[in-house]
């Protein structure tokens, strides 16, 4: 899911004919309320119980909670939306149980976030409600404009050719990166990794030459998470190898078909190597329990000096990190390659999740609204309620991440251009001057700042806001090549495959399983179903050209 919050959301719905409010028979509304336009205002409001994840620590000023905020306030004043949550997960496990269950109650919420298995699989039911008409009725033409940015997002959000949700996070590509902790190295005394090779001796240092200097065995060299779609894609990615992957399973072309990322040979190369590095002792011996959060928090307290990961990565974990040891840094290089050039990065401009509507809700244009809402108030230049004006972030109590596309790179750019001559009209107020002021503040020597120092690392000078462009430029990425639907057997087999997967590759790492465990672990998957989701790829595949 996604990578801070994720919201299913079940508007109950006050109906009103004539000014009137009527109850619904049968538990349904027996007319709409009706509000007109992209952001038209319900009158009466209309109610809103939502259930999240929010995986952060998140802050509110005194009296605001996740009931009452400025976005909760923002709903109701200006939508007439009166939101609530019900339940928030904190963990990626904790989420995917509590909706699971929600859904086989068959009491479904009225717009609920779903990743794309259950949504082919509710709207082939009947159970939710087509919004193609309602697209182009409400949707805001800005918005219109990003998500067609690429085609792959509203086909990914179709099922059968009809439109059934929205995406959270409309997709562009973003490059993975190996942060590094600076004492640690100085320490070691190895420079920047640009082999894997070289990341290889870098972690073994860490692991082995008591980086942190209190004469304990207590540091390891490269954290992962059990299910390797987090810390491990970027070590995968150095060997060409994308077995796994937050968003969707990868699919690459090979000799004129799709084939599932996960059985080429590359991975078994990659897997080699992370055994004989378990074996060696400079990996976490408990990463098979530990999913992202857990893993994180091993790096916030300091026990490891490499980090696969993003570019935001200073604001989580690393800002936990600085908070603990504020007088030590990270600092990021491009990924890694068995032959010393930048590996591509691997990309799912596939959404992730998708927020969809109930069948039978009586205003399912309002999931659409909010939709144009948070882009208004969270996404364009103007944001206003991303932040508090006493510097709260705020971003993950919103329900949808609807991103400008390039805006994060754009938005470095001008920063840095004000930093260099003071210009800062190219700058609108509300988030874009206070990044500007973290980075000009950590660059003026306010370094104690935490806050500072996040905006420093992720959009100052050299940061990879500012170097992706040139990954943009040169396309410097493995793409995911299967957006479709998708089929009956990816939807009754996949998740047993990928568990498979999971099971099979963590057994190989700690040494369960000899290398060669592989090689059955391939034969197993295509004959298990495996070969026929890889005929319903390519079938879907066929249309596409």
């Amino acid at each position: 899911m996604s990578m801070n919050v994720r919201i299913a959301a079940a508007l109950v719905g006050a109906c009103v004919v004539s000014g009137a409010a009527f109850a619904a028979p049968a538990g349904e509304a027996a007319a709409a309320a009706v509000a007109p336009g992209p952001l038209g205002k319900y009158e009466p409001p209309i109610a809103a119980s939502i259930v999240a994840q929010v995986l952060v620590d998140q802050q509110f000023a005194d009296g605001d909670s996740f009931e009452n905020n400025p976005w909760t306030r923002s709903w109701m004043e200006e939508l007439g939306i009166d939101v609530t949550p019900v339940w928030i997960a904190r963990t990626d496990d904790q989420y995917d149980q509590k909706i699971a269950v929600t859904i086989a109650s068959a009491d479904l919420p009225d717009i609920m976030l779903l990743e794309q298995d259950k949504l082919v699989s509710l709207a082939r039911a009947g159970k939710l409600a087509p919004l193609g008409a309602l697209y182009e009725e409400y949707i805001l033409p800005e918005v219109r404009e990003n998500l067609d940015w690429s085609p792959i997002t509203l086909e990914a959000s179709s099922v059968d050719g009809e439109l059934y949700a929205l995406p959270d996070y409309n997709r562009q590509p973003f490059a993975k990166y190996l942060w590094i902790r600076d004492d640690w190295q100085d320490a070691v005394g190895l420079p920047d990794p640009q082999t894997m090779d070289d990341v290889i001796e870098l972690a073994r240092a860490f692991a082995t030459q008591d980086p942190d200097g209190n004469g304990k065995d207590d540091t390891f060299g490269l954290p992962l998470d059990k299910d390797f779609k987090f810390l491990g894609e970027g070590f995968f990615a150095g060997y060409g190898a994308y077995p796994a992957n937050f968003i969707a399973d990868m699919w690459l072309e090979r000799n004129g078909r799709l084939e599932f990322a996960g059985v080429q040979p590359e991975v078994r190369t990659a897997l080699g190597k992370l055994r004989e590095m378990f074996a060696d002792g400079l990996l976490d011996p408990e990463f098979v329990v530990k999913d992202r959060g857990a893993a994180y928090g091993d790096v916030a307290a300091g026990k490891f000096g490499l980090l696969y990961g993003e570019r935001w990565n200073p604001a989580w974990p690393l800002r936990q990190f600085r908070e603990n040891h504020p007088d030590e840094d990270w600092h990021w290089v491009d990924l890694p390659s068995e032959d010393g050039s930048v590996a591509l990065s691997p990309s799912n401009l596939k959404p992730p999740t998708f927020f969809a509507v109930r069948a039978g809700y009586p205003n399912p244009e309002a999931m659409i609204k909010l939709y144009n809402h948070t882009y208004v108030h969270g996404s364009t230049r103007e944001a206003d309620l991303t932040v508090y004006a006493d510097g709260i972030d705020l971003g993950h109590v919103r329900l949808f991440h609807v991103l400008r596309m390039f805006a994060g790179h754009d938005l470095a750019q001008r920063v840095n251009a004000a930093l260099e001559d003071g210009d800062t009209s190219r700058l609108s107020e509300g988030n874009e001057m206070r990044t500007f002021n973290q980075v000009k503040g950590y660059a003026e020597g306010q370094t104690d700042v935490v806050d500072n120092w996040i905006g420093y690392r992720i959009n100052g000078p050299g940061s990879p806001m500012i170097t992706v462009g040139d990954l943009y430029r040169s396309d410097h990425f493995a793409y995911n090549r299967f957006y479709g639907p998708l089929g009956n057997t990816y939807i009754q087999r996949g998740a047993t495959l990928n568990s498979m997967k999971e099971e099979v590759f963590a057994k190989i790492i700690i040494g369960e399983e000899p290398l060669e465990a592989f090689d059955s672990f391939v034969a197993d998957w295509y004959r298990l179903g495996g070969r026929d989701v890889t005929d319903e790829v390519n079938e879907w595949w066929q249309t596409t050209k």
